[in-house]
This record gives structure tokens, sequence and C-alpha cells, in this order.
């Protein structure tokens, strides 16, 4: 069945009441933060209802699901109950397996699969269907532009960080849709200043003494067109310890967009029309209209596989650095090829 994301928590305790948990959940999205947290409510839900041992599988090949598949279906005679964590794409799902084993599932495991976003073309198709009605499908939408101000207050409220109107105007223009970086940033303000009220200034200095090079600097470089800064903001993370994954989550959804418009100009869409239609915001447009400038769809098309790329190398399946893999994208948006002196 299909469990929207703010139901999620409610859904699991009422399972675990009732003693009747879903064999398999399956998170879909593809905004990081609001996916991990969904992950997260599952997780902890499990642990409650006795799934103690935890397995997590990055499965591609059909030997790489029968191997996951074959660990959920192991008996648990004396260890723990096993919480099942599988990390993959829409497309490389073995929903032929999943379905089988979705027959006779083992009381001894519990499945999360998390995937990026399920499009609707999949959506339309027999074995989707078949999946949604055997599991607890939980598809977590991004946050649209015009709701991005509320849910950060809301944040900011549950952290009780106190912002001001004007204040928090400067952090969400600062964060622009953001989540995962609103966070951090909610998360630095509630240490410099605990619950004591926070002017739009003080704000603006929090966010202007950050010493350290961020994705936010990453993103502007990149899709500015400096493709020097953008690798020297890329290093500095590299030097103080930044997960890769972390970095690409944070530049995906602008990413995403900037593919999806050049699309859309392929198809003779206007690039204001198709910024507008995709939530793009005011401020970030000309920028935007820049990097549309020097990428084709043909050069973004590029750039999602460079994606896909990185999320592999991080799981070590893609035989590469995935810091150099994020080297490539940036000069790929920056200078539209993934050559420096191009």
């Amino acid at each position: 069945m299909r469990v929207f994301p703010e139901k999620l928590a409610q859904y699991l305790e009422k399972q675990h009441l009732e003693k009747t948990p879903a064999a398999l959940y399956w998170i879909a999205s593809d905004e990081p933060l609001l996916a991990q947290e969904a992950c997260d409510t599952v997780r902890a839900a499990a642990l409650k209802q006795g799934f103690s041992e935890r397995k997590i599988f990055y499965p591609e090949k059909k030997e790489q699901w029968q191997e996951a598949i074959a660990e959920a279906n192991a008996l648990s005679l004396f260890s723990d109950k096993c919480f099942i964590d599988i990390r993959t794409s829409v497309s490389k799902l073995d929903h032929a397996a999943l379905l089988e084993y979705l027959e006779r599932p083992s009381s001894d495991s519990l499945i999360l699969i998390s995937t990026d976003k399920v499009e609707s073309a999949s959506q339309k198709t027999q074995w989707f269907k078949a999946m949604e009605q055997a599991c607890a499908f939980v598809p977590v939408a991004a946050l649209d532009v015009s709701r991005f101000p509320q849910w950060l207050a809301e944040r900011a409220r549950r952290k009780q960080v106190n912002l001001s109107a004007d204040s928090l105007k400067m952090l969400a223009e600062h964060t622009e849709g953001n989540l995962l970086a609103a966070v951090q940033e909610l998360d630095k303000l509630a240490l410099q200043f605990g619950t004591a009220a926070i002017s739009a200034e003080q704000v603006e200095a929090s966010v202007a003494d950050s010493a350290h090079y961020d994705v936010f600097a990453l993103n502007d470089a990149m899709l500015g067109g400096d493709a020097i800064h953008a690798l020297k903001v890329l290093h500095s993370l590299k030097l103080e310890g930044t997960n890769a994954l972390a970095v690409l989550g944070a530049l995906t959804r602008e990413l995403r967009q900037l593919a999806t418009a050049a699309e859309d100009i392929a198809n003779g869409i206007a690039p204001q029309t198709a910024m507008r239609q995709l939530g793009v915001w005011d401020k970030r447009q000309p920028v935007f209209a820049r990097a549309l400038q020097r990428l084709d769809a043909k050069k973004t098309r590029d750039m999602v596989i460079l994606m896909a790329t990185v999320d592999q190398a991080v799981k070590g399946m893609a035989g590469r650095d995935p810091w150099d893999v994020l080297e490539s994208l940036c000069l790929l948006v920056s200078r539209g090829s993934r050559e420096l002196d191009a």
C-alpha cells in the first residue's frame, strides 16, 4: 500500500501495536534529507519490534539481489531478527525476485529499500502496481519551493532556534531550498545563540563567518562557470573530510533541475518558462540561465550519468575515486567539458 511520509510514523506505530509489520518498506525520493529521515523512522520502528541485527546491501546485478534475498530468508534460530537495508536505484530493482519473496516473506526479517524517485511512467507498469500492493511504498516528494519558508520555520521551532520574520527570510534566501544545508545552518545557529532571539543581522553575520568552503560556494561556482574556483572549493571540502555523498546530495536538487530545464529547452520551451515551471528561485534564475547557455540536453545527460557514478564510487562499485568523479562533474557543469583546458 502507499504510505505518505507525514503518516509514516503513525502507520508504523499502528503496525507495532497490532504486531503486523510490513515485510518490506520502499522509500523513494530524490530529496536526500527527507528520504534519510523516512529511512530513520522505519529503522527506529524496526528496532522496537526486535529487528536489531542490520545488514546493508547495494545490489545491482541479479546475483547480488539473490544474496540479499537469501539473507532475508535465512532462519534466525539463535540470533536477533534481521533488518535488511537495501540501497539501490529504481532502474536496478529486481522486482521479480522481490515479488517472489513477498509471496512468502520471512517473519525474522524486515526489508527496507531506498531508491530514487519513481517516475510517473514507471508507476503505470504492472510490476510497480504489484510491488505497491505487496509492500509499504513511501514516496517522499521534493519540497515545493513555496513551502520552504514554512518548512524552515517549523524546523527552527523544533530545534528551539528563535528566528524573527526577517531572520527567517534571510536564512531562507541563503539556503535557497536546500534542505540539508538549511538544517546545518539551523544547527550552527542553535549552538551559537541557544534559545535567544536571533536577528537578521546575526544570521547574516553567522553565514558570513563560515570560514570554510561549503557546498553552496561549490554550486555557485559550477553554475556560474568559474571552473577554477569550483575546483578550489571541491578540494577544500575534500581536505576538510567532507563526505563525497553529502556533497553530491547537496548538489543534486539544482543539477536535476538544470538537466530537466535543458531537456525542456531542447523540446522548444523558452528558458525562462522552463525555469519557472521547475520552481527555480527568482534569485537563482540568472545563474541557471548562464549554465543553460553552456549545457545542452546531451551534456546534462552526461552530467546525470556522472552524478550516478559518484554514488556508485562511494559504494565501491565504480572502480574510481568519488572525488575524481566529482571533479569531472565540476568541470562539465562549469566549462561544458570534463577537461579544464577545453
